[in-house]
């Protein structure tokens, strides 16, 4: 193997010979794959072969979906594989349950490719000969990308072509205060926001790649649309006169006020518009400091009121073919579950007791950023009363490599990374993160450091500095105290 496969497969059975394959080739492709799909899979090529490759694909129609080079004999799928390879002296197939899968098997193969000849006009590559089955035992691999002023463009395309190269199945699209809504205007700074085209087409992309895009906006805590270390509010430090759709910190919004429904509402279907179409849609609701503290509503049920927020949302949304994701945490009763499990139901608050009350077709996303043991007494817990689960990681290797395992061995619907405002340095580790969503429980850290960052160079090739490599610059962004 010319270097170590990255997720590694489920099984792989390595032979003695290879196959030898032109930069510029011909292969035939079958099954029912979108064309803007196929042109990524002809980018990769290009990128996998030094720069020097073209692909050109000829439509067979096998009643299945596959790239076969050469005389390579078809392939029988087993129950459990989305995808399957053989390379033999003859040929080179890859064979996949759906044109998803075949992308997944598309970048494992391109893994493949080692230069063999490298002569102006005659560029020529090679294949170990190698049989591989894989799968997943997570159906979800979700993947969090805040979107904040400071993320530009070329960092969301690195997220997602590196995001689908290691086989996550979602990204999820976050706003903070970078979206001007028609709706309200203000929820995007007038200097710092991105164009809603802009994002229109990295969700195409996205789609195109095989990665489906979940909209994202706080639907109560968080609702300054900035982090509460940063002292800003999105929509009040541009326009005061909207204070009433707020509790009076800022921080959680207002759900006595019937403006902040037909608001968010609003924003919903903007969101829904710009990301595609999809089968899910992330609520937020976490961290809800402040919830129900203005006059109305401290005179009000707090925990019904709760329920009927979620609930009314979560019926909507089925109407729209989508199901709603809420984080856990307030529905955690801090007395209960101690640290390293993390909870935020407070008693002047009690949302924790709504759990009860919640819609079973909401999904919950359980953020428990501190365990690292293998356990999730909290996911267990949630699956224990009826609700799908994802266990949701940061940036602590040893988190994610423990919330995904329990994402396996506890039968939960899936495992989502997030990012928040880490997303650049994180960029530098997705090959690990993403060999641990694909494998759960049977992974095993990577015997290299730098595959990353050999895989980037293939997947978005750049030449000028600024926009190469994951971060911005060689040296500490921060600049060193002055010495006295």
């Amino acid at each position: 193997m010319y270097m170590p496969l990255c997720p590694t497969p489920s099984f792989i059975r390595e032979g003695e010979n290879g196959y030898s394959i032109p930069a510029v080739t011909c292969a035939r492709i079958s099954g029912s794959v979108p064309s803007d799909m196929a042109e990524e899979m002809k980018r990769l090529w290009h990128g996998f072969t030094c720069g020097t490759g073209k692909l050109k694909f000829e439509a067979e129609d096998l009643g299945s979906f596959s790239v076969c080079f050469g005389a390579a004999d078809d392939l029988m799928l087993c129950r459990e594989d989305s995808y399957a390879i053989e390379v033999t002296p003859h040929g080179a197939r890859i064979q996949a349950v759906d044109a998803r899968a075949l992308m997944q098997g598309w970048s494992t193969f391109v893994q493949l490719l080692y230069p063999v000849s490298m002569q102006s006009g005659s560029e020529e590559f090679r294949i170990s000969e190698v049989f591989i089955r894989d799968h997943s035992p997570l159906a979800l691999r979700m993947i969090h990308a805040c979107i904040f002023p400071e993320t530009t463009l070329e960092i969301l395309e690195r997220t997602i072509r590196l995001a689908t190269f290691y086989k996550f199945t979602h990204i999820i699209f976050e706003p903070w205060g970078t979206v001007r809504f028609d709706t309200l205007p203000e929820m995007g700074w007038k200097d710092r926001s991105i164009a809603k085209e802009d994002l229109r087409s990295l969700a195409k992309l996205a789609r195109s790649l095989g990665l489906e895009v979940v909209p994202m906006i706080n639907h109560l805590g968080h609702a300054t649309q900035s982090r509460g270390c940063a002292g800003r509010h999105t929509v009040l430090n541009q326009a005061p006169r909207y204070e009433m759709l707020f509790e009076p910190d800022g921080w959680t919004w207002c759900l006595s006020e019937k403006e902040t429904h037909r608001i968010l509402r609003g924003i919903r279907a903007e969101l829904m518009d710009i990301c595609g179409e999809g089968g899910y849609f992330h609520l937020g609701c976490d961290e809800v400091e402040s919830y129900a503290s203005c006059p109305r509503c401290r005179n009000l049920d707090k925990v019904k009121m709760f329920a009927d927020w979620i609930n009314g949302l979560s019926e909507e949304l089925n109407g729209q073919g989508r199901r709603a994701i809420i984080w856990g945490d307030a529905l955690l009763e801090q007395a209960r579950w101690q640290r390293p499990s993390y909870a935020t139901s407070k008693p002047e608050q009690q949302t924790h007791l709504a759990l009860d009350s919640l819609d079973r077709m909401v999904m919950i996303a359980d953020w428990q950023y501190f365990l690292t043991d293998g356990t999730m007494p909290t996911a267990e817990y949630f699956k224990s009363m009826g609700f799908d689960v994802l266990s949701c990681s940061w940036d602590l290797p040893d988190n994610a490599k423990s919330l995904s395992s329990s994402a396996d061995t506890l039968g939960l619907a899936g495992t989502m990374l997030t990012t928040w405002h880490h997303l650049p340095a994180m960029l530098r580790h997705i090959d690990a993160y993403g060999a641990q969503a694909w494998q759960g429980s049977a992974y095993a850290p990577p015997a290299y450091g730098f595959g990353s960052s050999a895989i980037l160079r293939k997947v978005m090739p750049r030449e000028r500095f600024e926009e190469s490599g994951f971060y911005a610059m060689e040296t500490d962004p921060w600049p060193l105290k002055q010495v006295q």
